[in-house]
């Protein structure tokens, strides 16, 4: 009974003990409190609202420890509510918060004393305060963030909407490729703020696809070096081209991407497009942003739509191309024809096949050369200046590219003169960077050449040269009579 009431005496004492002393015991068994909030949190890891990795347990422990202790000698309320909403932000839970308050107040009731009975039911309602405010604010925040993200979803359903409709009444409206493909790719660039944009077709032999439009002065340069990609190789429009699929490249994640053109420096996502029409693959569509994550598999879905369509659309005016080139080919051949039959006047009749050829090929300049003896020399010209014209005669046994096409009597076509080692730049060649070359033949005897010249590279194709072929056997003809 002695020792019983000694007891009490002890713990009334303790309870009678000044703030001071009292903060003092407990101050003393810091790392008990520390170590007692610790255990409280790691039992609450696993709950749903628990964010915040495990190895920061010990810090907020130690930091709560600390302050609790601080609030015993300032009872600065605003200040915990502050804590308690970061520890919202940092992501504590509910059960969380809930805990270390039932473990202060435990804690307190192990060490009694009035003031800091009370002053641990401030703390604890001043930090789940704090941290119910945070928790609204977060909350609060994400709702917004989430109406942001899906409003921003429906805008750029909308703009995908709305840009598929334009580029389907473009690819309706003009049949002119040279007008079409320009347009398309600068109202794709321009509607959805893309860095750039180029669009590619595959040449005859299938084995290149060929720039033939592109966006800004990118574009401009790479369409001027005749800039093509093989199929099948590792670029992305090489992949796309030959696996008839989309494929997406992103300079962030696993996966990571290095973009290397030079002239499209900002380059941070790449999205290619196969172009297919009627079930075959006609070209690609590169879709570039200077952002790091800026494509999904859902532009994908919207994007390959306006391709498709637009694939459809470069057929259809392929076809309409064609038709008319048949035509201006027919009618043209007709004019020569009657022409030879009307006059017989040579040169008349050599600068009329120049001129209509012109109709049916693009070039930048063009001239008939005759055979004579080691020489090949200029009958008629166009596209030259009148100080180049009187140089024109070449060696052509000493030059590979004219000698080949009088000996076997075949059309020759140069992508890039710079790359043909008997080219010499000399007057009136300079700005030729390609060319064809088809043989004039009569009574099965090579008798010149006519030549045709581009200033852009990979500008000639077979077709041209196919198509040159029949004037030439017109000049042939005019010639023999």
């Amino acid at each position: 009974m002695i020792l019983e009431a000694q007891q009490i005496e002890r713990v009334e004492s303790e309870n009678r003990a000044s703030p001071v002393e009292a903060r003092e015991r407990l101050a003393a068994r810091r790392d008990e409190l520390t170590s007692r909030l610790r255990e409280a949190l790691e039992a609450t890891v696993f709950s749903n609202r628990f964010l915040l990795p495990p190895r920061r347990l010990p810090q907020i422990a130690r930091a709560e420890a600390d302050a609790f202790l601080d609030f015993l000698k300032t009872g600065d309320a605003d200040r915990i509510r502050e804590q308690g909403a970061k520890r919202a932000e940092e992501g504590l839970g509910e059960q969380a918060m809930l805990r270390l308050g039932t473990t202060l107040r435990q804690f307190c009731r192990d060490y009694p004393a009035d003031e800091t009975l009370r002053a641990a039911d401030v703390y604890t309602n001043a930090l789940l305060e704090g941290f119910m405010e945070g928790r609204e604010a977060i909350v609060l925040e994400e709702q917004e963030q989430i109406r942001k993200a899906l409003q921003g979803v429906i805008s750029r359903y909308a703009l995908q909407l709305t840009t598929a409709a334009e580029v389907s009444r473009a690819a309706s409206s003009i049949l002119d490729l040279a007008e079409l493909l320009p347009e398309v790719v600068n109202l794709i660039r321009d509607r959805f703020n893309f860095y750039y944009v180029g669009l590619f077709l595959l040449d005859a032999s299938g084995e290149y696809a060929v720039l033939r439009a592109g966006t800004g002065e990118a574009g401009r340069q790479m369409l001027e070096m005749g800039h093509k990609l093989e199929v099948g190789g590792t670029s992305m429009i090489g992949w796309c081209t030959a696996h008839s699929k989309a494929r997406i490249a992103l300079d962030v994640g696993k996966e990571a991407v290095r973009f290397d053109n030079p002239l499209l420096p900002e380059t941070r996502s790449e999205m290619a497009l196969p172009l297919i029409s009627r079930g075959r693959v006609i070209g690609a569509m590169t879709i570039q942003s200077d952002k790091p994550a800026a494509f999904s598999e859902e532009d994908i879905a919207a994007l390959q739509t306006m391709a498709d369509q637009l694939a459809n659309a470069i057929e259809n005016a392929r076809l309409f191309e064609e038709e008319q080139a048949q035509r201006r080919l027919a009618d043209n051949l007709l004019e020569i024809t009657r022409t030879v039959g009307s006059t017989l006047d040579l040169e008349e009749v050599l600068n009329l096949i120049l001129e209509q050829l012109g109709q049916v090929v693009d070039y930048d300049s063009t001239a008939i050369l005759l055979v004579e003896g080691d020489e090949l020399r200029a009958t008629a010209l166009r596209g030259f200046k009148d100080e180049e014209k009187k140089q024109f005669t070449f060696p052509w046994k000493e030059m590979e590219h004219l000698r080949h096409p009088l000996e076997t009597k075949e059309p020759l076509v140069i992508a890039d003169t710079r790359q043909q080692p008997s080219w010499r730049d000399e007057l009136g060649t300079t700005h030729i960077r390609s060319w064809i070359g088809v043989p004039l033949v009569s009574k099965g005897k090579a008798i010149g050449l006519l030549t045709i010249d581009s200033a852009k590279l990979n500008h000639f194709s077979q077709r041209e040269a196919q198509l040159a072929a029949l004037f030439a056997g017109q000049v042939a003809t005019a010639i023999e009579n």
